[in-house]
This record gives C-alpha cells, structure tokens and sequence, in this order.
C-alpha cells in the first residue's frame, strides 16, 4: 500500500476542525519525514535537504540498498543486507 497525504473529515463544530486538521497536518509530517524515495539522491549527491530525523531508503547504481538517516550534522548511513526469503506454496 501506498503511503500518500492524509486528509481529516468533517467535524461537528469549528474547534474540533481546527483540532482534529492539527493532528492531520502533524501526521502528514511524519509521513513525509519517514518516506523519501529511491534513487532520488543519496549521501554526497545534490539532494542535501532535509529536517533532523528525516529518514530514507536509497538503492544505489550497483543494486545494494543503504538506510540514510538526517542530523544536525546532515546525512548519515548504514549498508543495509537484505534478507531473501522464499516462501513455499502450499496448496500443491
């Protein structure tokens, strides 16, 4: 499933509106901080942009992943090790 925004219903009266769209927008930051994509950058590329403990996947050129993390100090890594696992059919 795709994570994309998301929008707050109706509420009864104008101050639960205000109350319950705060809590959207707060959701919707955390959504964007924990979901940046791809191939789109990476350590030492040109996309250096971001807020503390924004986080992020990259899958480099030569097909290996690595987890990049936001800091004070800007972009830090970790190599990640996928795991493969193979799952049995059992309806044979």
């Amino acid at each position: 499933m795709a994570i994309s925004k998301k929008r707050a219903p109706s509420a009864p009266n104008q101050e639960m509106t205000r109350i319950v769209q705060q809590i959207y927008d707060d959701l919707n930051d955390i959504i964007n901080s924990v979901n940046q994509s791809g191939r789109e950058g990476g350590v030492g590329s040109r996309v250096e942009k971001g807020k503390i403990g924004d986080t992020r996947v990259i899958k480099q050129n030569d097909n290996t992943h690595r987890l990049e993390v936001y800091t004070e100090d800007g972009w830090g890594y970790i190599d990640l090790n996928l795991v493969n696992k193979t799952i049995k059919n059992t309806n044979n």
